[in-house]
Order: C-alpha cells, then sequence, then structure tokens
C-alpha cells in the first residue's frame, strides 16, 4: 500500500514492497499520485507473480518490446524512436538489463560511432 507526504503544496506517493527497492515519485495532486501508486503496485505485484524480483533477468530487448507495448496504448512511437529501440536490441539486447554496466554502453556507443555496428540482418 502507498503512502502519501504532502510537502510544499505537492503530494510525494512512496511504495514500499518486500523484494523491491522503494519507489517513490512526486505529483501536483494527490488524485494523480493515487493513481500513479495504484498503477506501480499492480505492476510490482504482477512481477511477483511470476516469481521474480523488479527488473530480475529481465534483457534489454525484453524491456524494449515492454516499453514499445506501455507507449503505444498511451501514444504514437515516432519512427526515431522506434530506430533508436532497434538499434538498442540490435547492440545491447542479450544483455541482462539488471547487469548492465557503464562499459556495455561505451561499447556500443564506440561501435556505433565506428560504423562497426552490426544490424540482425547481418549488415555493417
Amino acid at each position: 500500500m502507498a503512502t502519501y507526504q504532502t510537502r510544499s503544496g505537492k503530494v510525494r506517493a512512496i511504495i514500499r514492497r518486500k523484494g523491491f527497492d522503494p519507489v517513490s515519485r512526486t505529483f501536483p495532486t494527490k488524485t494523480a499520485a493515487r493513481v500513479w501508486a495504484e498503477r506501480t503496485e499492480r505492476d510490482l505485484a504482477m512481477h511477483e507473480a511470476h516469481g521474480r524480483a523488479e527488473g530480475d533477468r529481465d534483457t534489454v530487448a525484453q524491456l524494449c518490446d515492454w516499453y514499445e507495448i506501455y507507449v503505444r496504448n498511451l501514444k504514437t512511437i515516432s519512427v526515431t524512436q522506434r530506430g533508436n529501440l532497434t538499434r538498442l536490441r540490435e547492440g545491447l539486447g542479450h544483455k541482462i538489463a539488471s547487469k548492465l554496466t557503464a562499459g556495455d554502453v561505451i561499447e556500443h556507443t564506440k561501435a556505433r560511432r565506428d560504423g562497426e555496428h552490426m544490424t540482425s540482418k547481418g549488415v555493417l
């Protein structure tokens, strides 16, 4: 269950759940905070129902797929965004997201900048 704190005229929603890191976010109204908290708690319950901790063993590709589905329900995904997600899937998609390091991102960036990035179709 979420806890709500009023701070400087704004409302902060705090969610604590066993097995997950605490999450919080500040909103201009309590209604907005409550909606966010309910959605976040449902997401955490879904992860728990699947028998895994938050983000446990999800690959970058799986997170990109989830993001596309989630955003598609809210708005249209631009061509640029879709291309960026494709490049992330191709370069870092096989990596476990929770174990992703700055070195992995730097290596991916250097490969893209130097033209050494290989697409999923084998094109350099």
